[in-house]
């Protein structure tokens, strides 16, 4: 009799006749168990309600999918997957359950990035306040700021500010030091060399010392930004040349380019692997931003301070693609001129390996690019 009938309604006769096996009770039972957990986690203000929801559906579908096993084959049939194979509902079942891991994974994943933005956010305003606090009487006075993020740099960063010019474009330059969780003398060089600094407690990465930089100058009313390394590699005598486009309002942001100009290491055999990754970003950006890019991982660059408010800037580390595409994505005019990129002065870089490094920057450009 069963044979005639349509096979949907034999799916649901064999649901509602389920042979419960000792595996899937004791399944079900830690699934409920699991649910008196995050109740508890809760009450306690451990997770908030939307991921209590999210939990409670997951372990109310493993609940049922374990009292009513066929229920996988049911869905599956609307698609044209059912199966009668019981290792086939098996097999369906693990593509569903890994989705909804990979979802789970994302989710958190998100929260972990909120919750540590919120605690750099934490760390940075009441630095900065203070910072702003001690300069007041800067405010609105200064025309140039030259930035630069430094960790562990105390061979290098007395003599990086001392060969600032003390005059460039008719300029006077207030240079500002980010110590990023140095833990050596790089707080002590610096004040030494005359130069102001601010020190992260911790080393938060390049960028988030760039942010601190750019939150500073933007609410003392600085005028024009550059930022330079602060291990010598660029050419602090240099600076004009990518100040004077942004005075004679040619441009809002100039980046200077090591391909234009000359590149000391290029061909160093360690070096070889990112310098192909850089050309290869270079395209990409140059294909994705519609413009010539011949160095996008540039980190000696001149920008006029009333943009960078308009800027949404996220990542901790590959500044330099993000600060492009988002500059360039909110309109604003671009030009690269020639520098020189020669050995560090002392000590080694902090950059990842190239793999690393590779991988981190086609994530800051992706998602810079769909925030975008």
């Amino acid at each position: 009799m069963s044979a005639h009938l349509p096979r949907k309604f034999i799916i649901i006769n064999n649901m509602l006749n389920p042979e419960m096996s000792l595996f899937r009770i004791f399944v079900a039972l830690i699934a409920i168990c699991c649910f008196f957990v995050i109740l508890n986690l809760l009450k306690k203000r451990r997770i908030v309600g939307s991921e209590f929801l999210i939990w409670t559906a997951i372990l109310t579908s493993i609940v049922f999918l374990c009292i009513f096993p066929q229920t996988i084959e049911y869905i599956f049939n609307y698609i044209n997957l059912a199966s009668q194979n019981r290792y086939d509902r098996l097999i369906q079942l693990g593509y569903l359950f890994s989705f909804t891991t990979l979802a789970i994974v994302f989710y958190y994943r998100s929260k972990i990035h909120s919750h540590r933005e919120q605690f750099i956010q934490s760390i940075q305003v009441p630095i900065q306040n203070k910072f702003i606090k001690e300069n007041r009487d800067t405010i609105g006075k200064i025309d140039l700021m030259i930035l630069i993020p430094a960790f562990n740099e105390e061979e290098n960063i007395s003599q990086v500010i001392k060969r600032i010019p003390k005059e460039i474009c008719g300029l006077t330059p207030y240079v500002l030091v980010v110590s990023d969780g140095s833990d050596d003398l790089t707080y002590d060089e610096s004040i030494k060399s005359g130069a102001k600094i601010i020190q992260h407690p911790i080393n938060f990465g390049q960028c988030v010392a760039y942010r601190t930089g750019y939150s500073i100058a933007s609410k003392m009313k600085v005028k024009y930004l550059v930022h330079l390394d602060a291990d010598g590699q660029y050419q602090p005598e240099e600076i004009e040349k990518i100040l004077e486009p942004l005075i004679n309002d040619e441009s809002d942001l100039i980046s200077g380019s090591r391909k234009m100009g000359v590149y000391e290491e290029r061909f160093k055999i360690s070096n070889l692997p990112r310098s192909v990754g850089v050309v290869f970003f270079n395209y990409i950006l140059t294909f994705l931003l519609g413009l010539k890019i011949t160095d996008s991982s540039s980190g000696f660059r001149a920008i006029n301070v009333e943009f960078l408010p308009m800027l949404t800037l996220k990542q901790e580390q590959f500044h330099s693609s993000e600060l492009l595409i988002e500059s360039i994505k909110k309109g604003a005019r671009f030009k690269e001129v020639p520098i020189s990129f020669l050995g560090r002065i002392s000590g080694k870089s902090k950059k990842p390996n190239s793999v690393k490094y590779a991988f981190g920057f086609l994530n800051a450009i992706i998602r810079t690019w769909l925030r975008n």
